[in-house]
């Protein structure tokens, strides 16, 4: 059992020990019927970072590596019920790599990184086949190809973090040597069973073509048949909350929002662990990584992309055009690059209908609060006023101040009245959304909450971490009256079923409307035992 050549199981056995293991054995039936067809053999599945690509990668090794018996691992998932689940189970030659490791091993010397990556991937293979001779131990594709030619048997090939070299680095050099040394090792390579490649990016063009174009690619923007293996579903999450005692209203307010082919809901499994595993709805993906490629990227005004931001803040969803993105962030040359660029990274959910054309949304809660330390770093003067003022405007109504409420809506409409396009309750809605920012870190926020008779515009239900705070049922009325609002809370028994949610808690109802001829908000607020 070697780490590089024919590994062992080891990961994947402690993934299976987990209490919030997932079973997505289920992508290994979408793999094996490629294994030795020339024109699908190449597989290329990108995704943002935490969303389990480091986890399928051991699992793949796991499976079908001859360096373990996982037989006993395996017996119980999704795969074992696939035809094909025997004939590949630990009957490969492996080669499993991590780009980072060699690469950051090397503190980021490309072409000492690709002698030690082939040094230890053949030794490995010698230590493996002791009566095998390599003619050339300097050149991993050659070792390859004399192993196969004595083994009779395809290699599969697990390559994670493939792009970290391309995200790392903006030498053209650094970029050329290393895709030189992926067309070398897998293009067109008889030995080559399957490849099985893993990172953030999609694969980098190069005027309009990919620099390694014989891979099929998925991504979080077209996953095509992977999207339920891109994160966890409506359906794992269900059953993980059922399974540890969890809330899953507030476990999809916290979390839900990425939408990936026909999965109408996929999370971020390390949010919806951690949340189970620490007990608290917190923020756990945005822990994982540093703000400099989101910041970066926004502050870079690209035809008015920063009122663009403003409109995603608000909770509006942003028409882009994905085609013209080269998959490099050193190379973003526009509005639509920018947007296309976060999609790829997680910080902006999609929903396209074409190969090309779609639109970006913050997905959740989580990234939202990424997006509100970018903008208060990079500086965008309008929005960074109203989140400073936002955390007045919440102090008020719990205070039950409607007076200061509805004049903040008033200063909040005026500031953003460029952007927000204000001419319904929907717009209306948007505006409440970016006024009540700061009630994001006290809240799960649920637009059109389901009540049994009808709908609350906006419900505000306590995150776990907050406990005594009150919840707040906002109703929004366009050219009536706040009464009315607070009579529609009223009749159609909405606290009741906020009661049920968050039993014995004080409520607020929030009743606003807003007034076209005079543009001027009234509110009124009134307190409940629920």
């Amino acid at each position: 059992m070697g780490s590089f050549f024919n590994p062992g199981n080891e990961g994947y056995r402690q993934m299976l020990a987990s209490s919030t293991y997932v079973d997505k054995s289920g992508v290994i039936s979408l793999l094996n019927p490629r294994i030795g067809v020339t024109d699908s053999k190449y597989v290329c599945v990108s995704r943002a970072r935490r969303f389990g690509k480091t986890w399928t990668a051991d699992m793949l090794a796991a499976y079908y590596s001859r360096g373990c018996d996982s037989q006993a691992l395996f017996g119980g998932q999704q795969i074992a019920k696939d035809p094909g689940f025997a004939a590949h189970l630990n009957a490969h030659d492996v080669v499993h790599l991590n780009i980072a490791y060699f690469y950051r091993l090397e503190k980021g010397n490309i072409e000492k990184a690709l002698e030690n990556l082939t040094e230890k991937v053949v030794s490995e293979i010698a230590a493996w086949y002791p009566d095998l001779i390599f003619g050339h131990k300097s050149e991993l594709s050659a070792s390859l190809m004399e192993l196969s030619a004595h083994t009779k048997v395809q290699i599969v090939f697990i390559i994670d973090e493939w792009d970290h070299i391309l995200r790392d680095t903006a030498s053209p050099t650094a970029h050329k040597a290393y895709i030189e040394f992926l067309n070398q090792l897998l293009r067109d390579q008889a030995y080559v069973g399957l490849c099985y490649m893993t990172g953030i990016l999609p694969i980098k063009k190069y005027k309009g073509q990919s620099s390694i174009g014989f891979f099929k690619e998925y991504s979080m923007l077209q996953p095509k048949q992977f999207a339920p293996f891109m994160g966890f579903t409506d359906t794992d999450v269900h059953a993980l909350c059922d399974k540890h005692g969890k809330s899953y209203e507030l476990m999809k307010s916290n979390y839900d929002g990425y939408r990936m082919g026909t999965e109408a809901a996929v999370y971020c499994p390390l949010s919806v662990a951690s949340a189970i595993q620490e007990g608290d709805y917190a923020g756990y993906w945005g822990r994982t990584d540093t703000f400099e490629s989101l910041s970066g990227l926004i502050s870079r005004n690209f035809g008015g992309l920063r009122d663009d931001v403003v409109r995603l803040l608000s909770g509006e969803r942003v028409a882009i055009d994905t085609f013209g993105y080269q998959n490099d962030l050193n190379d973003v040359a526009n509005r639509d690059d920018v947007f296309t660029a976060l999609a790829h990274m997680g910080y902006l959910g999609f929903s396209g209908t074409g190969e090309s054309a779609g639109e970006v949304f913050i997905p959740n809660w989580e990234v939202a609060k990424q997006y509100q330390t970018a903008v208060s770093r990079i500086g965008t003067p309008r929005v960074s006023q109203l989140i400073a003022q936002s955390e007045k405007l919440l102090k008020a109504t719990w205070e039950k101040d409607g007076g200061f409420v509805a004049a903040h809506l008033d200063e909040a409409h005026a500031l953003e009245t460029s952007v927000l396009r204000y001419h319904d309750e929907n717009s209306l809605a948007c505006t409440i959304d970016i006024a009540y920012y700061a009630a994001k870190e006290y809240y799960a926020t649920f637009r059109e909450l389901p009540t049994g008779k009808g709908f609350a515009d906006v419900a505000f239900l306590p995150r776990g971490g907050y406990p005594g705070k009150p919840a707040m049922l906002v109703e929004l009325k366009w050219h009536k009256k706040a009464t009315s609002a607070i009579d529609q809370i009223k009749n159609k028994r909405y606290p009741q079923h906020i009661a049920d949610l968050n039993p014995g808690e004080t409520l607020l109802l929030v009743g606003i409307n807003y007034d076209k001829k005079t543009k001027k908000h009234t509110c009124l607020i009134e307190e409940l035992r629920t």
